[in-house]
């Protein structure tokens, strides 16, 4: 969101010896610029939106719930998925949800993540999990039998 990278030395070296990387934003497929305005899951009447944290009329919810949709539908080849842990869009469980008042009432999945995954069953980690080498080693795995159509 702030122009600067999110590289990850361990999955450019690692695990680019085994895999082929599509890198996809949804963020700026959903129409956002780089850099961006911070954004942030804000819980209204128990339906989660992502908005902006300083300015709540930014609200991109809907776009990138299409991306989701699009990106689950049309990766049909796609092995294994890697998520960017607290992102507002991509995290798997970390991603602090706020109140419309401002404060953190719990920690949930980002609204990409949650959706590619409602729609598409298929191996998943955040680059925070990868550190852990027995979750490293185990989605390496189901990557793996995934592509051999064994899971």
């Amino acid at each position: 969101y702030d122009g600067k990278h999110s590289f990850n030395q361990l999955i450019d070296t690692e695990f680019s010896e085994y895999f082929h990387f599509v890198n996809i934003c949804p963020e700026v497929e959903a129409g956002m610029t780089v850099p961006r305005p911070p954004i942030q899951v804000v819980e209204f009447d128990q339906i989660r939106q992502v908005v902006g944290r300083e300015d709540q009329s930014i609200n991109v919810t809907q776009p990138i719930l299409m991306v989701a949709e699009n990106r689950a539908s049309h990766f049909i080849g796609l092995c294994g998925y890697i998520f960017k842990s607290r992102s507002p869009s991509c995290g798997l469980h970390d991603v602090p949800i706020f109140n419309d008042q401002g404060d953190i009432v719990g920690h949930g999945a980002g609204l990409f993540s949650q959706r590619f995954l409602e729609m598409r069953s298929i191996p998943h980690i955040d680059e925070q999990q990868l550190i852990d080498a027995d979750q490293r080693e185990k989605f390496f795995m189901d990557v793996k039998l995934f592509s051999q159509g064994t899971i």
